[in-house]
């Protein structure tokens, strides 16, 4: 949904602006009543629907990614209709963009039945070019076999244990990457916290996610065709990445809010030796203006 390309002196700006933040504010932890609720529950029909635009810097993963600054423009967006739902949260949300259907919501539990994308694809078609168009973070992969992206249909659980406070895991374990149902097991789990002082709400997230041996393989292994001077044959196992996101946002007018977050990823130690990979934490910042339609 975005294009990017990336440079390290972001990561300094945009720490720069949190922790201005975070001095005004003086302190992190305040009152639960005083909180915004998070509206993860809602399931109502009606959603809301945000547009958000900046800059953005990426320390990729993957070999030879160049690190420039770039512009990022983006869309917000989460809505039910009868239980049917949709939704892309961008880099707030508790897991991945995709399509669901909730079938139950009591006692501060929801389970749905949610299709989603578990790992982005790797050069987008037979010309090698990059899915929507973003060639710069992966162009030192020209010359392997493009990888296609892994949706799965999962079951999604999360639990509200307060107003500001949500864990939710996703469990996938069928998975067609070769064209067929395999068993692939994918398991997720993210644990959220947001918190209110003065005019200014935080954000943090942690999270970890299980890969399959069969997934890492497909997607950072090197065999057959794609072998080269440049990319060794290589053969990944299964593994857990971790990863953890701190934002904030601060009200500019009605309908407009100034944003910043820094997140970083601790990729699986399985791919680490990947001829595709470059660095084991992978990490991106990002400062943006965003405008609430509704």
């Amino acid at each position: 949904m975005n294009t990017l390309i990336k440079q390290r002196p972001m990561y300094y700006l945009s720490l720069s602006i949190m922790l201005f933040f975070i001095v005004n504010a003086v302190v992190f932890t305040v009152n639960a009543k005083e909180q915004i609720n998070n509206k993860f529950s809602d399931t109502e029909d009606g959603g809301f629907f945000e547009v958000t635009a900046g800059v953005v810097a990426l320390d990729s993963r993957y070999i030879d990614a160049p690190k420039d600054i770039g512009l990022v423009a983006d869309l917000r967006f989460r809505y039910y209709w009868n239980n049917f739902f949709l939704e892309y949260e961008g880099f707030k949300g508790l897991g991945f963009p995709g399509i669901g259907y909730n079938f139950y919501n009591q006692n501060a539990w929801m389970f749905d039945v949610f299709i989603t994308e578990t790992h982005p694809a790797i050069l987008w078609d037979d010309e090698g070019h990059i899915e929507n168009g973003v060639i710069s973070e992966q162009d030192g992969l020209i010359g392997i076999t493009p990888r296609d992206s892994d949706d799965r249909i999962s079951l999604r659980a999360t639990h509200f244990i307060d107003d500001t406070t949500v864990v939710r895991i996703v469990v996938a374990p069928i998975s067609d990457l070769k064209g067929m149902a395999d068993v692939s097991p994918y398991l997720a789990g993210w644990y959220g916290k947001t918190w209110q002082h003065k005019n200014m709400n935080f954000h943090a997230t942690l999270n970890a996610q299980y890969y399959n041996s069969n997934m890492l393989d497909y997607y950072y292994g090197i065999a057959g065709d794609d072998i080269s001077d440049k990319f060794e044959s290589y053969k990944a196992s299964s593994g857990i990445s971790v990863s953890a996101e701190f934002g904030v946002a601060y009200p500019l007018a009605k309908d407009w809010l100034l944003e910043s977050s820094l997140k970083f990823t601790r990729l699986p130690d399985s791919i680490y030796n990947s001829p595709l990979i470059n660095t084991r934490l992978e990490s991106q910042a990002q400062i943006s203006v965003t405008y609430v339609l509704f």
